[in-house]
């Protein structure tokens, strides 16, 4: 794939991704940030952070 057909899916994926959180009514979470939240939580209670 070349770079614009690139740049081309990734505007058409943040248009899904608005279109999907219009209808949804709300944001999307990050699954990658609310995973390293989980993570971060649990580390610290086990004291490794």
């Amino acid at each position: 794939m070349g770079d614009l057909d690139e740049a081309r899916a990734r505007r058409h994926g943040n248009a899904s991704r608005d279109a999907f959180e219009a209808a949804l009514g709300c944001p999307v979470l990050n699954e990658f940030t609310l995973y390293q939240e989980a993570e971060d939580r649990s580390k610290r209670r086990c004291g490794l952070l």
